[in-house]
């Protein structure tokens, strides 16, 4: 329960008839989802109220699994009646596994290929660019009324699910950001290692696909070299049990990209670069601007306070300081308006967060991971594409850098076969694909500051806690 409230709201909407009792705590979890999300668009819960109750869902050992926030999701008409019309199904067809009431609420939100018009374009282009640039700004750069511009946001926003994030130098808070890319052992359950990781406390998200071994958890923890030992040789002790191979990331730097003047009337075109046999892939930089954002190691002017404000941002890194705040309050850290206004400024002029946006259902329905090990010089090459494709986040550690880039599926075979081919090249040691459908989300770094010790104004946490063996043996 959140700190100063008594009592959790009861949540009720026009709609119950359609959810089903089950006994299943995972299945509960997805229906609570699914009527606190009924509820928002009914009004019969308010947003603040409505935050309370994601709280108490957290606590439920799937949202480790497959972290689940109704009140961040587009609250329209589209994606009520998607869900009416799968709950209909369920019910029809007697339904009530945790998987279907899963498919149930997440295929709801899957974007559907909408045009997007040459205004909404324009606009998206310039949020692309600058985030944070505000209507009046955007409405002088394009030589139109802001009026125009807050209509165009309200439908990209609905209909391209454009949210606004931040990357962020976690370092600065004393805190490691690592991610484990794996490929599982032969025969090894994998719904018994996503349990296993879902309850280490330092889990942020799992991503593995139904049809391949390969996937990665993402960590993040506070320590230093000591910690990050701990945890190196216990992945490595689990190899030939339940892994045949893991590769350790600890961030350096990461960035995000996106090249929207590849889309034109509609249809997406493939750079040049890209569209060249894979043995003539390049040996030199591509020499575009990159976005990146360094690690910087720990910085004492940087407190708590500054580590919850930026959690916030991630989720929207344009959400009025009032509304962080308020979300603040709700989960127990009592931040006033003037002190998110002097987080978020000094966060931003050090450098110590990078606002991008994000943005779905244009044609960009390709989604690959790889992980690419390799020298540094090769990092540098790599990354040097990244503004080549449409979309692309990326994360860079001493072993090489994961990209993650979305494309349109005329040209995955393209993406694919390019990015493969860089394997065979002097300097680079492997690289591995993931194809996903879905991207899951993640949990917040809130959600994991709840499982390490705070002394004064640094966390810290045991080293015997950061032991996978504890968890997947």
């Amino acid at each position: 329960m959140v700190p100063g409230q008594s009592a959790l709201p009861e949540v009720s909407t026009p709609y119950d008839d359609l959810i089903p009792s089950v006994d299943d705590p995972s299945a509960r979890f997805y229906l609570e989802a699914i009527r606190l999300y009924l509820a928002l668009f009914a009004g019969t819960v308010s947003l603040e109220d409505a935050k309370r109750v994601v709280e108490h869902l957290k606590e439920n050992p799937e949202f480790a699994k497959s972290p689940t926030d109704p009140t961040v999701a587009p609250v329209n008409e589209h994606f009520m009646k998607k869900i009416i019309d799968n709950l209909k199904t369920l019910k029809k067809y007697n339904l009530h596994t945790s998987d279907s009431i899963k498919s149930a609420y997440s295929f709801a939100f899957l974007n559907d290929e909408t045009p997007i018009n040459d205004r909404d374009l324009q606009v998206l282009s310039c949020l692309a660019r600058s985030p944070l640039s505000t209507v009046n700004a955007i409405a002088r750069t394009l030589e139109i009324a802001p009026k125009t511009v807050s209509s165009s946001l309200v439908r990209l926003k609905d209909q391209h699910a454009v949210r606004f994030s931040c990357l962020s130098d976690n370092t600065a808070f004393g805190i490691q950001s690592v991610m484990l890319f794996f490929k599982l052992s032969e025969g090894v359950d994998w719904a018994a290692i996503e349990t296993g990781m879902a309850g280490f406390p330092f889990t942020r998200s799992i991503l593995k696909t139904a049809v391949s071994d390969l996937g990665y958890v993402s960590l993040m923890f506070p320590g230093g070299e000591q910690e990050l030992s701990v945890l190196r040789s216990s992945a490595s002790a689990l190899v030939g049990s339940v892994f045949d191979y893991v590769s350790l990331h600890v961030q350096s730097s990461m960035g995000a990209e996106s090249n929207l003047a590849l889309l034109n009337n509609g249809t997406w075109s493939i750079s040049e670069v890209i569209r060249q046999p894979p043995e003539a892939a390049p040996v030199e930089k591509a020499g575009s601007t990159l976005h990146v954002l360094s690690c910087g190691g720990r910085r004492k002017e940087f407190q708590p306070l500054d580590f919850a404000v930026t959690s916030e941002l991630r989720s929207d890194c344009r959400a009025s300081p009032e509304t962080v705040s308020q979300s603040l309050r709700i989960k127990g850290w009592d931040v006033d308006t003037k002190q998110v206004i002097s987080s978020t400024h000094r966060l931003i002029e050090r450098r110590v967060i990078l606002p991008y946006t994000v943005f779905a259902g244009i044609g960009l329905s390709g989604n690959f991971c790889f992980e690419v090990v390799c020298k540094p010089d090769w990092t540098e090459r790599i990354l040097s594409l990244m503004p080549l494709v449409p979309a692309a986040l990326y994360f860079v550690s001493s072993r090489g850098v994961i990209l993650w880039i979305q494309v349109p599926s005329q040209h995955q075979v393209e993406y694919y076969q390019y990015f493969r081919s860089l394997e065979h090249k002097r300097g680079v040691e492997s690289v591995l694909p993931i194809m996903t459908l879905v991207q899951k989300g993640s949990r917040s770094m809130l959600d994991l500051a709840r499982h390490w010790k705070r002394e004064d104004d640094f966390w810290y946490v045991d080293t015997d806690d950061l032991d996978l063996a504890s968890y997947l043996t």
